[in-house]
């Protein structure tokens, strides 16, 4: 079970890379709205969740998410942001499945969302 991670600030994704690999998950990174697709397209049956920031150069979270349920449909996302996010930026389209939350975000915040998520069960760390 591997979560894609999506966010164009290195720090973010090693920060969320540590957090769920502590919680037993396997993740997998990038950079970039295009590279995360281009991951997905590569091998779409290895993600169950992508985190993606809602904010990035070229494609959005919105738009990326679109372009990954193309190929993994109904996959659960959660966008993230540094800034408010409002159920008025996310058309209804791509609701469903659709989950936020607010950076800087705390480790077990992260983790018991997807947790809840996938409905996995909790790892002691």
């Amino acid at each position: 079970m591997c979560v894609l991670i999506v966010d164009d600030e290195e720090i973010i994704r090693v920060l969320a890379t540590k957090i769920l690999q502590r919680a037993g998950m396997t993740t997998q990174t990038a950079d970039s709205s295009q590279n995360g697709l281009r991951l997905v397209a590569e091998n779409p049956a290895v993600y169950k969740l992508a985190i993606l920031d809602l904010s990035m150069p070229g494609m959005s979270g919105v738009d990326l998410i679109r372009e990954i349920r193309r190929f993994i449909p109904g996959i659960p996302c959660i966008l993230s942001s540094g800034y408010p996010i409002n159920d008025s930026d996310v058309s209804d389209d791509i609701k469903p499945n659709t989950f936020f939350l607010q950076k800087p975000y705390k480790p077990q915040e992260l983790t018991l969302l997807v947790q809840s998520i996938l409905g996995t069960t909790p790892v002691k760390v």
